[in-house]
């Protein structure tokens, strides 16, 4: 029994204790908790003792962090803000959640969703009146809900590490994929009826096709008659020509739906998302507990996420069978969230303690003393600030990062820290796809965050994507001309307050192209610019900043590390000198590129192959190592051959004659190739390659188009 005086890192509420049971499983089981480390609480508040549980897991940068969870007396609003309000009193901890079950629109969504609540309120609280026929109408107030702070929501959009966890645990098809099946394998010839059904498929296909068939026998026109045979296969058939598709059938792996959330008062079954919609127009699920979670956490300014798993569609077919699938999915969804996002870096743990965790009232008050006495001798500028107020970046922190030292101090040395932004150049972090350049960026915001007062993201890969990244700064920050019509007028506008503002930091990421970005960078800036590009020269935009693969020590120690077999602030002196040259090995063999060294890593990390064991597979499957995507990362959705892919489509399109000489280059040694082995020997390239080496003008251009994607390097030797 944990009766000592407690502090948690995270606290996770949950209304029902099935849920709390869900949380406590894949906690246990994803961060090998043993049971006997399953502690059990009570809490210390004078009017209000709950039980709980706690453990101590590890987050992505293998800090210990110490989680709670609490379920609710009875479900429902009430319940929820006391205990809430207790929790975050006595505790005050980094972060909360709140994970558990809830019901969806089915139009929008299918069970086994999950819905992360960008925003939630009261559905039911407003008044009663009468239309011009005299019947009852309910107008919600209007006067709004609560929602997570805006870095929570925005690295929620970009948030895919629970999939492949999520992929692993069993899953029962719906009701609804279930229904649909019987009904479609009932209109095929030689099972008119459920008897012909072959039992064994009858049990894989359509668990539940008992429950199923006696509601299908219901109603004034039931679908099903005595004999379980279909009533009239006509009204069937004619289903598989509607709007909706027929038969139905779930999707291979659920969907996270960044949306609003509608809490009410009672457990609805009258599929009541027409009505429940009206304060908030995109609304997808409905629980009882949501707003209540979020109201509390945001009166007490702390950090949130609402998280919970559809189980049903709130209709008349409400039934109990996905209640624990939902949780599961909801419970892993947090726990890998809460490992990725809270950190020392994001959010800094403090040793602070609420009131009624001092021991006595004398104690607390003498030390509040102490505190104020200190504060006294602080200027506002000394306050640290965990971000600044303004923050976009979609990206949390990458633990592995690794390297890259040297640059990014010739960034920080570049954009002239300390001295006015207006006397900065842009500065462009040059390199082909998979160098790292984004993770570069990120890293640099982060360390950064505490010299600016803004930080932006916008990716700028094509024209339109400036724009709607430019539009959504007018949102954040609350221009009035943020709802104009026009876009170029509210690109504009924004243009004006970079010009007039200064201590901010924008960032173009996927800058590839100048020609686009050219028109959003011609006025002089008050801050400063950071773009990530594969283009060699950025002219006088902005100054490139070239990125290098990862040498071969430098390589091996973060592929160990994203492998698992290395701890993040351990040096490669910590592992045998056979598995150091393993991974030396696997350094060279995949190029010093970040990407594929990621790649690799997770996929050690995943299978557990270990180093000999992946360097076998990639000899023999080296093509369909570097297709798989990187399932436990969502900083950058491409494999290592589509990355490549994509850079070879452009360069095909822009110049036929430059991917032909890609492909020379590609049948000879990396490393300083002659010019003249195409120039002198070109009549034997090919009559593309062959017109244009004879011609120093046009063969040029040709090197140009490989150099704009970084694919070549062009070297001058005296």
């Amino acid at each position: 029994m944990a009766d000592e005086i407690q502090q948690f890192d995270i606290c996770i509420v949950c209304a029902l204790p099935e849920e709390a049971k869900a949380v406590l499983n894949e906690f246990s089981r994803l961060c090998s908790v043993k049971e006997e480390d399953i502690e059990e609480g009570f809490s210390k508040t004078p009017h209000y003792k709950y039980p709980y549980r706690c453990m101590t897991i590890k987050n992505g940068k293998q800090e210990d962090l110490r989680v709670q969870i609490s379920w609710l007396p009875e479900k429902g609003s009430i319940d929820a803000i006391s205990h809430i309000q207790s929790v975050l009193t006595e505790f005050s901890p980094r972060f909360v959640a709140m994970t558990g079950i809830c019901a969806g629109d089915k139009r929008k969504v299918q069970v086994g969703d999950l819905i992360v609540a960008d925003y939630a309120f009261f559905y039911d609280i407003g008044k009663v009146g009468k239309d011009n026929e005299g019947q009852e109408v309910f107008e919600p107030d209007g006067k709004g809900g609560y929602k997570p702070l805006d870095p929570i929501k925005q690295y929620a959009k970009m948030f895919e590490e629970w999939k492949a966890d999520v992929m692993r645990i069993p899953r029962l098809p719906s009701i609804r994929q279930q229904r649909d099946w019987l009904l479609a394998k009932l209109l095929e010839e030689g099972t008119s009826q459920i008897p012909m059904i072959p039992k064994e498929e009858l049990k894989k296909k359509a668990p539940a096709w008992k429950s199923i068939a006696e509601k299908l026998q219901k109603g004034q026109e039931p679908d099903l008659t005595s004999e379980l045979a279909l009533r009239d296969k006509a009204s069937i058939q004619r289903s598989q020509y509607g709007s909706d598709p027929f038969p139905f059938k779930d999707r291979k792996q659920p969907v996270a739906h960044i949306a609003p959330m509608g809490s009410g008062s009672a457990v609805r079954k009258d599929n009541p998302f027409d009505h429940v919609r009206k304060p908030a127009r995109d609304t997808v699920a409905i629980d009882m507990e949501g707003a209540a979670f979020y109201k509390m956490t945001e009166h007490f300014s702390i950090p949130s996420l609402l998280v919970k798993g559809v189980c049903d569609y709130a209709d008349e077919e409400k039934e109990d069978s996905y209640h624990t699938y939902a949780s599961r999915v909801s419970a892993i969804y947090i726990l890998r969230f809460i490992q990725r996002y809270v950190t020392s870096i994001t959010m800094p743990p403090t040793n602070d303690k609420t009131i009624t965790q001092w021991r006595n009232p004398d104690e607390a008050f003498k030390d509040i003393g102490v505190a104020l006495e200190e504060i006294e001798h602080l200027t506002f500028s000394a306050l640290p600030s965990a971000f600044p107020r303004l923050w976009n970046i979609p990206y949390a922190p990458n633990p592995f990062f690794t390297g890259q030292e040297a640059l990014l101090m010739q960034l920080a040395d570049m954009l002239k820290m300390g001295l006015p932004m207006a006397l900065s150049q842009p500065q462009a972090i040059s390199g082909l796809g998979g160098i790292g350049k984004t993770q570069i960026a990120v890293e640099y915001a982060y360390r950064h965050r505490q010299s600016y007062r803004a930080i932006f993201w916008i990716h700028a890969d094509t024209h339109e994507a400036l724009v709607s990244g430019y539009v959504a700064l007018a949102g954040l920050l609350n221009l009035p001309e943020k709802d104009e019509r026009d876009q170029t007028i509210i690109v504009q506008v924004v243009q004006r307050w970079l010009k007039t503002h200064r201590e901010w930091l924008l960032i173009l990421d996927n800058a590839d192209d100048p020609s686009i970005v050219s028109s959003f960078l011609r006025s002089p800036l008050g801050g400063h610019v950071l773009l990530t590009t594969r283009a060699h020269t950025f002219g006088p935009l902005a100054q490139c900043v070239e990125v290098e693969t990862m040498s071969q020590e430098v390589g091996a120690l973060f592929l160990l590390r994203r492998a698992g077999l290395l701890g993040l602030d351990a040096s490669l002196e910590k592992v045998s000198t056979s598995e150091r040259a393993i991974a030396s090995k696997i350094a060279e063999e995949l190029g010093g590129l970040p990407l594929a060294l990621d790649q690799a890593g997770a996929y050690i990390n995943e299978t557990k192959c270990g180093l000999a064991g992946y360097q076998q597979v990639y000899q023999q499957h080296q093509m369909e190592l570097l297709k798989r995507p990187v399932s436990l990362s969502n900083d950058y959705p491409f494999s290592v051959a589509t990355t490549w892919t994509l850079s070879f489509k452009k360069v095909k399109q822009q110049s036929p004659a430059a991917a032909d000489l890609l492909y020379c280059c590609a049948l000879l040694h990396p490393d300083a190739i002659p010019e003249e082995l195409f120039t002198i020997g070109s009549r034997y390239l090919g009559s593309r390659l062959q017109r244009d080496t004879r011609n120093a003008l046009a063969f040029n251009d040709t090197i140009k188009v490989l150099l704009a994607y970084s694919l070549v390097g062009h070297l001058t030797i005296e």
